[in-house]
């Protein structure tokens, strides 16, 4: 007969799940986009003013209309450790009115930071970042009301290993609380996640001293195979089953948005030059390559190739290789992501995996190219 561990516990209610966490909370939040946030706890602490000046970890804050944005229109949020603003327009001003305090992290470094965190190791080395504001301690973190800088961030030490310069990353201290949204969980605690919303769930799930789990469904004991459980439940500290998921979805893309796939020949004559950069980048694929891609221009490029009969494997930086084209329309679904939250499939041999393994991927050099796009690049005259 299996025995549940004596410090987890099945709730009844998100109220009952959230005991104890309350004003200047510091919290670990799972998700990416709007794949795998836990929005029942969200949404039940909007309504709780009693909750507030919380110090939030987690690599973005989706949109104002969804996710943590909920909570920085009601003023909830004083600090977050975060990668990405994009599209929390709430959070941006709340930065930039001082409100509320940020550091801007590397998400591949946030992910290392969470993952050190849970594995006890205190610090690691990283390249990202090195030589910009962030590595030499000049990105504003808070700024005072009249706009003025009232704080930076640490500048970090450097050591070089193999003729090379590194910057000292120090890992997250444990979180007091972590909010976690998995697909499914047993009765005993162990968590799987459907499709791209492992992203950041899975290691935050190991970097907090009271883990709150909320689920779409809860299942018997031995329902979900050993070999299917992406967080084994000793690491879970509370479980409830959400009573409503919207599965909101941030940018839904289907097979008749795709313009990725043009002539190639047609390119080599465009004025356009946002075609004429993809199509001398396209040039660089080779069949079988494993690539990460940005947004706009790379995706461009990778439909350029495949119209050269060259195919690419692509892997998706919020946790995904094999990332196929627009689904159908009718057949989205807000757990199959990629990096630009745009709504994606996945090609046979496909697989997910956290954001801590695919920032592993990248940093070990396990990719053979990645091509990025940029908004300008700085004319330098080398006569």
């Amino acid at each position: 007969m299996a025995t549940r561990s004596r410090n987890f516990k099945i709730c009844d209610t998100v109220s009952e799940a959230l005991e104890g966490c309350g004003r200047g909370a510091t919290i670990m939040v799972g998700g990416f986009g709007h794949s795998g946030i836990p929005e029942n706890i969200i949404e039940h602490v909007r309504e709780q003013p009693e909750i507030n000046d919380l110090k939030i970890i987690s690599t973005e804050a989706g949109d104002d209309g969804w996710g943590l944005g909920r909570l920085y229109e009601k003023n909830r949020i004083s600090k977050q450790w975060v990668s990405y603003i994009g599209r929390a327009k709430g959070m941006e001003q709340a930065y930039l009115s001082g409100k509320t305090e940020l550091e801007l992290i590397p998400q591949g470094a946030l992910a290392e930071k969470v993952r050190c965190c849970g594995s006890g190791i205190p610090a690691f080395y990283s390249v990202t970042g090195l030589h910009t504001l962030f590595g030499d301690g000049k990105l504003p973190t808070k700024y005072n009301s009249d706009g003025s800088v009232a704080k930076y961030n640490t500048k970090r030490e450097t050591r070089d290993f193999g003729g090379k310069t590194f910057m000292l990353e120090e890992a997250f201290e444990p979180a007091e609380f972590a909010w976690i949204k998995a697909t499914k969980a047993d009765k005993m605690g162990n968590l799987f996640f459907k499709g791209t919303s492992y992203n950041f769930n899975a290691i935050m799930a190991k970097a907090a001293k009271t883990v709150i789990v909320e689920a779409e469904e809860i299942v018997e004991i031995g329902d979900i195979p050993p070999e299917q459980v992406h967080v084994p439940g000793l690491y879970v500290n509370r479980l409830f089953k959400g009573e409503t998921y919207q599965h909101k979805i941030e940018v839904l893309k289907t097979l008749s948005d795709d313009t990725s796939k043009k002539d190639p020949d047609a390119a080599k004559t465009s004025e356009d030059p946002r075609e004429m950069i993809a199509h001398v980048a396209a040039q660089e694929f080779k069949t079988g390559m494993n690539c990460n891609l940005g947004v706009g221009i790379p995706t461009m490029a990778a439909g350029f190739a495949a119209s050269m009969g060259i195919h690419v494997f692509l892997q998706s930086e919020n946790g995904m290789t094999g990332c196929g084209p627009y689904p159908e329309k009718g057949k989205e679904d807000s757990d199959w992501i990629n990096a630009g939250k745009e709504t994606v499939t996945v090609l046979p041999g496909g697989s997910t995996f956290g954001s801590d393994e695919s920032f592993g991927q990248i940093r070990g050099g396990h990719l053979d190219m990645t091509v990025l796009g940029v908004s300008w690049i700085p004319f330098i005259n080398c006569k």
